[in-house]
């Protein structure tokens, strides 16, 4: 069986306070840091075969420790990343209720809204899948994958192995938002979810 291994990065300082971080290029914080060195151990026993990632800093600094461990080459995509927030990029929400309150209304009340200078979940969804599937295309029948992204990409990768349709504003679907250095695994040829959102060896 073919494997492959979703995590979300570790948690940064705008994912503690709600910002819209988007493609702000933020470092993971202490807590993100811990998070990553917990994955180590998880990660050694799945034994992957290749390191993916996002070409955000949060997202390759949660994969640097395991791949430091495992004298592993991180590969990274820019597809993978989280959406562009264009004029929205890390304010809070405060913020752009305060300056986009019609955007702001028909975003939280489901809908696809064009983010200023940015993308739209659909975009999203389009540069994402072809990064996932581009991946799954060249999996090996046993081979195993570590992906890290983002919590958007996150929860299209689940729409897509699963076949379970998002609304327009994709946190307000049937899965709720992956945590920060969790885990999704799935077969992707079959596909099959196999596991959401495990965060047990973040327990210690």
């Amino acid at each position: 069986m073919a494997l492959m291994m979703l995590i979300r990065h570790g948690r940064t300082a705008g994912n503690s306070t709600g910002r819209f971080i988007g493609q702000y290029d933020e470092r993971i914080d202490e807590a993100g840091a811990r998070q990553a060195s917990l994955l180590v151990p998880r990660l050694a026993r799945f034994r992957p075969d290749r390191l993916i990632s996002s070409d955000l800093q949060r997202c390759t600094q949660t994969m640097a420790p395991f791949a430091s461990a495992a004298g592993m080459e991180v590969e990274t995509d820019p597809r993978l990343r989280e959406v562009g927030d264009g004029e929205w990029t890390n304010r809070s929400q405060e913020e752009l209720w305060e300056g986009w309150p019609d955007l702001m209304r028909r975003y939280f009340q489901g809908e696809d809204v064009p983010r200023p200078g940015g993308e739209r979940w659909a975009d999203v969804r389009t540069r994402v899948l072809a990064a996932l599937t581009g991946i799954a295309s060249e999996m090996g029948p046993t081979e195993k994958v570590v992906i890290c992204t983002h919590a958007g990409p996150s929860l299209l990768f689940a729409s897509w192995i699963t076949g379970v349709a998002l609304p327009g504003n994709i946190f307000l679907g049937p899965f709720s938002p992956p945590g920060n250095a969790s885990v999704t695994l799935a077969d992707p040829h079959a596909p099959l979810m196999i596991s959401y959102n495990e965060t047990c060896h973040l327990k210690t």
